[in-house]
């Protein structure tokens, strides 16, 4: 999944990669805020569209708290890419989630999250991407676009769909993300082993 216009210039050939791949696998991408806008002249969109149409699938977004409904099912509140994979998994039936490394960043000086401890593999995109510096970008992306949004556009899904509700699970006890449960290694493998109707 990549719906950033910033990072699709330095995914899109592993993208091409993976959707080359002899298998049933799906990019997950959005048209919103001009997803595609910053590719350079050989880039040519109309034909990825078309060569991949059986292996893509677009979103949308909006500010409205009341998606996605029944007549538009994958327009999801304007939150962030973990929130909407989250979702689509959801969608697709997941019968449980468990995230791994979802920190939402990190606490300066400390060690008890996974959150980007060494530095960036190339600095420059890093340079590019972020208009302050990563930890406060993604704190913020947390505050602004994950932890207010994920109950209501979750419950939405829920009905829109008419699925059970499954279990997330937050691999990171200390995650700056807090919807959801957060537990140790240790925690998520016990309830990994166990019989799958038990609940932590």
């Amino acid at each position: 999944m990549d719906s950033c216009k910033i990072n699709i210039p330095h995914t899109i050939n592993d993208i091409i990669k993976f959707l080359d791949r002899d298998e049933d696998n799906l990019f997950i991408s959005s048209f919103y805020n001009d997803t595609f806008e910053l590719m350079d002249s050989s880039f040519n969109l109309n034909q990825f569209l078309k060569i991949y149409d059986r292996k893509i699938t677009f979103f949308s977004l909006s500010n409205e708290k009341i998606f996605p409904s029944y007549n538009q099912p994958l327009h999801f509140i304007l939150s962030n890419s973990l929130l909407i994979l989250i979702q689509m998994a959801i969608i697709g039936k997941a019968s449980r989630i468990m995230l791994f490394g979802a920190d939402g960043g990190y606490i300066r000086d400390t060690e008890k999250t996974y959150y980007r401890h060494g530095e960036p593999d190339d600095p420059e995109i890093y340079k590019e991407l972020y208009l302050s510096s990563p930890i406060e970008d993604v704190v913020k992306d947390t505050n602004m676009f994950f932890n207010p949004i994920a109950d209501i556009g979750i419950s939405n899904i829920y009905k829109t769909y008419f699925l059970p509700k499954i279990d997330i699970i937050n691999c990171s006890k200390y995650s700056l993300y807090t919807p959801f449960p957060k537990v140790s290694y240790d925690v998520a493998l016990d309830y990994l082993k166990a019989n799958p109707e038990k609940k932590l």
